[in-house]
């Protein structure tokens, strides 16, 4: 028979077991926002074009698009611009589908696009930001310096240059107010612009957005009130419990005098709390900046300092069940004394333990959002007295206040040893002294607000990225993931299966630089990301940006031919620092489906030219040729000009002006692993000559790719309409030999002078390549 002595034994045991397994479990809860996931690990999206932080020209219509893939059936993909719907597509239940959608912009200045993807699981996959800037169309406009001859006048001059006397005389400050008929003298340098132009672009579509107005009561709805939810008693309604999903709110967005006014009005009575994302106009992720309580079924509204530009929100409403997702509404603030705003920071924050600990970090949560390790890597810096927590957890701008939590560990020998957490509300916008209590350590330090105005460190500075590669490996995505959880472990998974490419790279806190003090490693402190760059045609574009402890991308399946993700590069960045490129990694050959593919062009480059001479005694000796070039992406750059003028003037001497515009249109060809049957270039020319008798213009016409080069004849080809241009099979033979493939049309107007007076030109547009495959 048992004794007493064991059976109490037996039973203490027990109660020890369930209290390790009780305080095991506490441990092993998530924070509520990592519980429910607004984004689903098995649904991703991407925007492919066009390139985030490019030049548009405003009007003009421009083809997005988007790839969303995953592991369940796709229903639709969403487009937003500027926080607006624009546009939604079915995807008839495909597990990866190619969006394009038209979109124009109506205004000059910032815009930005997101895409939306809904699956059967119904929560929603988001995009990148893709910031745009829209500004006046490309016009080729060149500066030269010519020296004149005796006689002559700016307005002789503009005769010969084809430009108005009034527009020489602004260009040429130094004449003060010359009339132009007066003769300028001899032998002064004289500014001159040639200028091409192309046809204006024309509002195609009749799309408009929609703009909700901020609620006339506004002073009098309630602010929102911070809301930090039990993590235990969250997990055990999420697994046992009987709640049912929670409607998405409704969401406007205004601003008043710097201050940002978000209201949200919930659809039902379900939600417990919301979640609210914002990007700021730098900005191309969502990130959590406060989880506030739900206070009843009526709108509440939301306050922080308004930042110059664009910033995007969105609302999540929240319960055990699940998690619903408001629209993307846009904040547009265009006030510049919003544009310097307080930032608040910590002057001094040192952490003292109170036993042992020969290396300390820490987990920091702000308004109750993730919990973010301090430092990202490595430990925390030793100081008098204790470990500095100051340089390591940087503030924003963001609130009147809001929550911070803080959680520390410290080595004591071989194993970590949990020194407690705590928590307080930081008081941004004012000075507050910092003292904080916990099991086995103390915070002691100040809370400022500046304005300040940031150092950058130096281009190289900051340690550059290295190692990057491509995996298909789980064990090597999961370990350049943010964490070897659940969630990363789907998301690695799912795009292995699903046949995305998985670019992983490495990172080195502690790849410090010399100077003239030693090692400095002050840049790499604080890191915000990384910055993942398209080198389309060998110039770094940027892609997409990811958190600092991501060491990872996905891209999307690749189903049709594209300049973008061939090859690419990363670089680290904090604010406007940024390091050096990593090395360059192509993708490998892939294998399309037989068929004909468009392409469409990648950059433009304008060539401009000025060609003199003078006949007659005691003439000057003009530079005979002058020649600029410029090179633009598209689509900032969508036409090609070809121009020539001839001009004679006859003064005390004779002089013959030729000037002209031409260039090359390039097309960056995808590595593939088949034979291509036949490429062929299609674009639309139109043409004007002054006087209309005068002769066509003249050039050399040319198609090279690798070390193949065709000579096309120009004067056969149609003055306007549509030509179409089939490459020879010599051209064919370089895409296998290429191991970047560029297609360039390339057009070289006729540099020679001519005694004429006379003007033809001829725009080329809506350059397209379409490219055949076989099996």
């Amino acid at each position: 028979m048992m004794s007493r002595r064991a059976g109490i034994l037996i039973i203490a045991l027990v109660s020890l077991a369930m209290m390790l397994g009780l305080t095991a479990y506490a441990l092993a809860v998530r924070p509520v926002v990592d519980q429910l996931a607004p984004s689903s690990p098995t649904l991703f999206t991407q925007l492919q074009y066009p390139f985030n932080a490019s030049l548009i020209p405003v009007g003009e219509v421009l083809t997005v698009h988007s790839r969303s893939w995953g592991s369940e059936p796709i229903e639709n993909v969403e487009l937003w611009a500027d926080g607006q719907p624009w546009d939604l597509q079915a995807a008839n239940n495909a597990t990866l589908y190619e969006g394009l959608f038209a979109w124009q912009s109506r205004s000059l200045g910032d815009h930005s696009l997101v895409a939306r993807t809904n699956d059967a699981t119904k929560i929603p996959s988001t995009s990148a930001i893709v910031r745009l800037n829209a500004v006046l169309p490309y016009e080729p406009v060149v500066t030269f310096q010519v020296q004149q001859s005796a006689g002559e006048s700016l307005e002789s001059l503009g005769k010969a240059f084809g430009i108005e006397p009034q527009t020489l005389l602004k260009l040429n400050p130094q004449l003060g107010d010359l009339p132009v008929n007066q003769p300028l003298g001899r032998d002064q340098l004289i500014t001159v612009q040639l200028a091409g132009q192309f046809t204006p672009i024309s509002n195609t579509t009749s799309l408009s957005p929609n703009q909700a107005s901020l609620p006339a009561d506004l002073a009098s709805l309630p602010l929102a009130t911070p809301y930090d939810p039990n993590t235990i008693w969250f997990d055990l309604q999420r697994r046992f419990g009987t709640a049912s999903l929670p409607l998405a709110p409704e969401a406007l967005v205004g601003s008043s005098n710097c201050t940002t006014e978000l209201v949200f009005t919930p659809k039902s009575d379900a939600a417990d709390g919301f979640f609210i994302y914002r990007a700021g106009p730098d900005q191309s992720q969502f990130n959590l900046v406060a989880t506030v309580a739900a206070n009843g079924s009526g709108p509440q509204r939301w306050q922080e300092p308004a930042a110059f530009g664009q910033t995007l929100y969105y609302v999540v409403a929240f319960n055990p069940a699940g998690a619903a997702t408001s629209p993307v509404v846009a904040l547009n603030n265009a006030d510049s004394t919003c544009s310097s705003l307080q930032v608040p920071h910590f002057a001094s924050l040192i952490l003292t333990p109170k036993t042992a600990a020969s290396e300390v970090y820490c987990y920091s949560s702000l308004a109750n959002g993730p919990w973010q390790r301090v430092p990202n890597q490595g430990f925390l810096a030793p100081l008098a007295g204790g470990y500095d927590l100051a340089s390591a957890l940087p503030l924003s701008a963001i609130s009147a206040s809001q929550s911070w939590n803080l959680e520390c560990w410290g080595w004591n020998g071989s194993q970590p040893q949990l020194l407690g957490a705590t928590s307080t509300t930081l008081n941004l916008g004012q000075t507050q002294a910092i003292a904080l209590d916990a099991d086995l350590f103390s915070v002691q330090g100040q809370l400022q607000t500046a304005t300040t105005t940031q150092q950058l460190p130096t281009l190289s500075s900051i340690a550059p990225p290295t190692n990057l590669r491509l995996t298909t490996t789980l064990d090597e995505c999961l370990q350049a993931a943010p964490q070897n959880d659940d969630f990363w472990r789907t998301a690695c998974s799912t795009n292995l299966v699903a046949g995305a490419t998985v670019l992983i790279w490495d990172w080195n806190e502690q790849a410090c630089f010399p100077t003239a003090e030693g090692q400095d490693c002050s840049a790499n402190a604080n890191l915000e990301g990384f910055q993942v760059s398209d080198r389309l045609a060998g110039t770094p574009l940027e892609l997409t940006r990811v958190a600092a402890a991501q060491r990872l991308l996905f891209l999307a399946p690749r189903t049709t031919p594209s300049a973008t993700d061939e090859c690419l590069s990363v670089r680290a960045y904090r604010g406007l620092a940024i390091s050096l490129d990593s090395e360059v990694v192509c993708l490998p050959a892939f294998k399309l489906a037989a068929g004909s593919y468009q392409l469409l062009p990648s950059q433009f480059q304008f060539g401009a030219g000025l060609a003199q001479e003078t006949v007659g005694a005691d003439c000057p000796a003009l530079p005979i040729n002058q020649s600029q070039q410029t090179t633009q992406t598209y689509p900032y750059a969508s036409s090609l000009l070809l121009l020539q003028r001839y001009s004679v003037a006859e003064t005390s001497c004779r002089r013959y002006t030729a000037s002209w515009f031409d260039g090359t249109v390039s097309f960056v060809l995808p590595r593939l692993d088949q034979t291509v049957t036949s490429l062929e270039l299609t674009f639309n020319r139109t043409s004007e000559r002054e006087p209309v008798d005068a002769a066509p213009c003249n050039a050399n016409a040319s198609l090279q790719l690798g070390s193949a080069t065709q000579t096309i004849a120009w004067q056969s080809l149609p003055a306007s309409g549509e030509i179409k241009l089939t490459l020879d099979q010599a051209l064919l033979d370089q895409l296998g030999q290429a191991s970047a493939p560029k297609l360039s049309f390339m057009l070289q107007a006729e540099r020679q002078l001519a005694n004429l007076n006379q003007r033809c030109s001829s725009e080329l547009s809506d350059f397209s390549l379409k490219l055949t495959v076989q099996p």
